[in-house]
């Protein structure tokens, strides 16, 4: 699964041009079908050694789509917060997901509790159609950033007397001042 996340990290830079943030709802949309073939393992009566290995590729897709769209929102944050307030804003995006993640358990482990021993593919089920979901209810946002025309953050004040003060010096230089 760790080689999933790597591989979607790499994936990140080879795709950037055909992959742009406002296309981020389809690989949450993949993400929700790379889960349905680890349910119907479950289902069917599939050889030991054959299940495992459709379920790590099906948990390393899974990473792979979501270390795609962490680098693509986290660098986005990076583009539209003031610099002033880049780590602030950084680390409470990051704690709000990580925070998540016990929610998410939680409530996995409760849907497995009730359904083990009759339909255990049934969570994976139910998952994927929450992410599916998600994806479309995300749609409408993702599609209006365009990464291409984010605005360039203005300078803060002391950015602009350093500019001010070198391009001073410079014209000293040269006799202009």
């Amino acid at each position: 699964m760790t080689g999933g996340g790597i591989l979607g990290g790499i994936l990140v830079g080879v795709l950037e041009k055909k992959l742009p943030i406002s296309r981020s709802h389809w690989v949450i949309l993949l993400c929700s079908l790379v889960t349905i073939p680890a349910g119907l393992v479950l289902i069917f009566n599939v050889p030991d050694l054959l299940a495992f290995a459709i379920i790590a590729l099906s948990g390393a897709m899974i990473f792979l789509t979501a270390q795609i769209i962490t680098i693509q929102v986290l660098a986005y944050i990076q583009i539209e917060t003031p610099a002033e307030s880049l780590g602030k804003v950084t680390a409470i995006a990051v704690a709000l997901a990580i925070a998540s993640y016990p929610v998410g358990q939680f409530l996995f482990g409760l849907l497995f509790e009730q359904f083990y021993y009759n339909m255990p593919w049934l969570v994976l089920f139910i998952a994927a159609f929450m992410t599916a979901l998600v994806a479309i209810g995300s749609r409408k946002h993702f599609r209006n950033i365009n990464m291409a025309n984010l605005q360039q953050q203005p300078e803060t004040p002391i950015k602009q007397k350093l500019v001010a003060i070198k391009s001073k010096k410079d014209l000293a230089k040269r006799g202009r001042f």
